[in-house]
């Protein structure tokens, strides 16, 4: 059993990853414990007959994978074990026997039932907490913290990745004119029209008050001069108070495939949405080089030629 987050984004490896569970297990660890706890239990069980009951160590397991993996995978295993011990103690539940069989599964699935649905209570109690303390209320959009903390779970060093610094422009004056409530509505349409431009599994987060970045994947820099032209134009027809749209410049680093160097990769994507900014809620794109471990892109050199690049302003063909 996922939340409907982990559902909706992709992220249940990263978020397992923090979610204090034992020795903070990845979904991936817990299968692996998991999956070889269960062979070996149930070989030892096998092995030793009626002389050990392996019941405890079984709702060990049945307990980690109700944490790690989910509600539905702790309750098939558990029925497993069930199955497994009725199998291996000769038709009997406790090895020692005594009580009478449906009596024995009755307190045994109830026993199962109990541990697994107490854990996944807890676990979903641990991620809303996780969540709520990652996500801004304002904009549903992650924050600084989470942005930081997730990136480098889930960035991939063997494609292009593309790393996004957007800046709302003319936000404190629409703020001065038309109120904080304004401001606080065109923020909100601009993160949910964001939202349907990117793929679930892309990350948007907002780090400041009108500031917002979007890390994201492609397949080739060319696929990546593309998502970047598309967002630029979907960020600029956001409506606000008033008459018109939002204007929004966007500094965009495309990223070869290569390490994860973020604290330095979002320096460059600022310094480039400044440019975009003076152009006039403009897109400036560069494509960074990787310089013994650290992303580096040259001084920009005059207006309109490589590696800053202005692709497109609000009004004009790319």
């Amino acid at each position: 059993m996922t939340t409907a987050f982990e559902r909706r984004s992709g992220f249940h490896d990263a978020i397992a990853t923090r979610l204090g569970s034992p020795g903070r297990l990845t979904r991936l660890q817990g299968w692996a414990i998991v999956g070889a706890g269960s062979v070996l239990a149930v070989t030892a069980d096998a092995l030793t007959g009626t002389q050990v009951w392996f019941g405890p160590i079984y709702l060990v397991l049945i307990g980690i994978t109700a944490l790690t993996i989910g509600g539905r995978q702790a309750f098939v295993l558990g029925f497993g074990f069930l199955g497994a011990g009725f199998v291996i103690n000769g038709g009997q539940i406790y090895p020692s026997g005594g009580m009478t069989v449906a009596w024995n599964v009755a307190m045994r699935i109830l026993a199962i039932s109990f541990i697994t649905l107490l854990l996944v209570r807890l676990r979903r109690s641990h991620a809303q907490e996780w969540l709520l303390a990652r996500t801004d209320p304002l904009t549903g959009a992650l924050n600084r913290q989470a942005f930081f903390e997730i990136v480098p779970k889930v960035a991939r060093t063997d494609s292009w990745s593309l790393l996004a610094y957007a800046d709302i422009d003319g936000f404190k004056a629409l703020n001065d004119i038309h109120g904080h409530a304004a401001g606080d509505a065109v923020l909100k349409a601009f993160a949910d029209d964001v939202r349907r431009a990117i793929r679930d599994g892309d990350l948007f987060a907002r780090i400041g008050g009108d500031e917002f970045v979007i890390y994201l994947q492609t397949a080739s820099e060319a696929d990546a001069r593309s998502v970047a032209q598309r967002l630029h134009l979907r960020m600029n027809a956001v409506p606000r108070a008033g008459s018109g749209a939002m204007r929004c410049s966007l500094g965009v680093l495309l990223l070869p495939p290569g390490p994860v160097a973020l604290d330095a990769e979002l320096r460059i994507a600022d310094t480039l949405m400044y440019q975009a900014k003076s152009e006039g809620a403009a897109l400036v794109v560069a494509t960074a080089q990787w310089i013994d471990g650290a992303p580096f892109v040259p001084d920009a050199p005059p207006r309109g030629t490589a590696p800053f690049r202005i692709v497109e302003r609000p009004g004009q063909a790319a």
